[in-house]
Parts: structure tokens; sequence; C-alpha cells
């Protein structure tokens, strides 16, 4: 997955979705929000499964 400078959490998350990483986005996007982690993505390319949990993809697209 390619994260773009300024792309949206809920972009992402709909991709995450989309492509099936993830079950429900909004589920992600409260996640990233608990974990006050919205404005912590970082641009790149990144290497996400759906074997991961939200922690793992959120600390893998977050560095």
């Amino acid at each position: 997955m390619t994260i773009a400078k300024g792309e949206a959490s809920q972009d992402i998350a709909r991709r995450l979705e989309q492509a099936r990483i993830i079950d429900n986005a909004q589920s992600f996007l409260t996640y990233l929000d608990t974990h006050h982690l919205t404005r912590a993505l970082r641009p790149g390319t990144y290497i996400v499964t759906s074997d991961m949990s939200y922690e793992q993809i959120a600390q893998n697209i977050t560095k």
C-alpha cells in the first residue's frame, strides 16, 4: 500500500477496506483516533496484509 503525502486517514482506511485488508474502515479510523495516530500517518509504501491486527497496521504506517 502506498500513502501519498497529504492523504486523509479516511481515504487510507477506505482503501484498506476495499482491498479487504481490514473489515471495517470506520472501526480502523476509531482505532487510530483512540490511539492518537490519525495525524501520525506517514507517506510511503508499506506492506500490509489481512492477517495483521489494527495495531500492527497502524505501527507499520505511522513509522
